[in-house]
């Protein structure tokens, strides 16, 4: 099965999205506060990218992907809140 481009640009994004959360995990893990705060930022504007409208057709067909990213940001935000708790 080919994707078509859109498809392809929408999997680009939500592969930089989890190496994002990836980086933002270890930032948590080694409790480098301007690590965490840029990968939040990046974050932030990447999950803006892949919940753009323009994407909003493929969000139904990728619907387990999406699970897995929101599950994954719940998480980092969980260890943040522990993090912030902890100082």
């Amino acid at each position: 099965m080919e994707l078509t481009e859109q498809e392809l640009e929408f999997q680009k994004v939500y592969i930089e999205l989890r190496k994002i959360n990836e980086t933002f995990a270890q930032a948590i893990l080694d409790k480098d506060q301007s690590a965490i705060e840029a990968a939040s930022e990046k974050q932030e504007q990447t999950m803006a990218d892949l919940l753009d409208p323009k994407f909003s057709d493929l969000h139904s067909k990728f619907n387990n992907d999406m699970k897995v990213l929101l599950e994954e940001c719940k998480v980092i935000e969980t260890h943040l809140n522990t993090l912030a708790d902890e100082e």
